[in-house]
């Protein structure tokens, strides 16, 4: 790639520099850099893996997927990622700022990782491979760099439908609770609050949400309090006392109780060890894994 032009992927957090509204870059070009995948990273634009050659794994979330052909793996933005020093692959990583993704393409309270592109994988491996040249030129087009990467979403958001539950009205009805929870869950974990804002009853959301997913409606509030966490706990360096009161704990100890119930581990632990999430879930080292829980939803 060209050295005048941005190399995307690692530093994608707001603040760090001005980002394009697509930018591209290659696994090949990430690993110049020796801390490429020591480090959480939190990402403020849509990150789209795709894989050429080879096969490993990407840490999303907290949770590995595998990366192969007729795959991408897709970190919308708010989610949390890191690569896997074990490499493996190569890929393309195509960056989308937020407003320039088509609005309502994806839905944030319900993130699909790993997509299997399927009839798509033709389409979307020549696109990827025309963006990765056109951003090694000089002077990128910015209008073709958009028209490519907009392609590429919309396939990738048809094909993670295609493999979402299927349509029912409880499935609506989980889609609404989700996102609901994912505008106030820093505020509050009621039940009943959710289910008058989305025009049910308790009852009724608990039956979709058992139905669809395993689990309670107050199951799924408390995993996306804990998801949001583990967030910050990997990825930022606030204090516990100012993570809690960010998510509406007011008191530190309520919110360490909380974080242990669902985790196994408290939050200074989980700051040392949880970006080395094994890829069945659990965030204690090998040698040390017992009782760990997965948290995610």
């Amino acid at each position: 790639m060209s050295d005048g032009n941005p190399q995307p992927g690692l530093t994608d957090e707001a603040g760090d520099r001005a980002v394009p509204a697509v930018s591209v870059a290659t696994t090949d070009a990430l690993r110049l850099d020796p801390d490429w995948c020591d480090r959480v990273e939190r990402a403020s634009t849509h990150v789209l893996i795709h894989p050429g050659q080879g096969r490993g794994r990407h840490m999303v979330d907290f949770r590995w997927h595998p990366v192969a052909p007729h795959h991408v793996v897709h970190i919308q933005p708010g989610q949390v990622h890191r690569w896997d020093p074990a490499g493996g692959f190569t890929a393309a990583v195509i960056l989308v700022r937020p407003d320039a993704c088509p609005i309502g393409l994806f839905e944030p309270a319900d993130p699909h990782p790993l997509v299997a592109l399927e009839g798509a994988a033709t389409v979307v491996a020549a696109v990827a491979a025309d963006l990765v040249a056109e951003q090694a030129r000089p002077d990128p087009n910015p209008a073709v760099m958009a028209a490519g990467a907009t392609l590429i979403l919309h396939h990738v958001a048809q094909a993670a439908r295609r493999a979402s539950t299927i349509a029912t009205d409880r499935a609506d009805l989980l889609r609404a609770f989700r996102s609901e929870v994912e505008g106030s869950f820093a505020t509050t974990r009621s039940v009943s609050h959710y289910a008058r804002a989305i025009g049910t009853s308790p009852k009724t959301l608990s039956r979709a949400t058992g139905s669809l997913t395993g689990r309670s409606p107050k199951e799924l509030i408390d995993r996306r309090v804990i998801l949001e966490a583990q967030r910050l706990l990997s990825h930022t360096t606030e204090s516990v006392s100012s993570i809690a009161a960010a998510l509406g704990f007011s008191e530190a100890t309520n919110f360490t109780k909380f974080f242990v119930r669902h985790t196994g581990t408290s939050p200074l632990e989980f700051r040392v060890v949880g970006s080395e999430v094994e890829p069945d879930g659990d965030q204690r080292p090998a040698n040390e894994r017992s009782t760990a829980r997965s948290p995610l939803m």
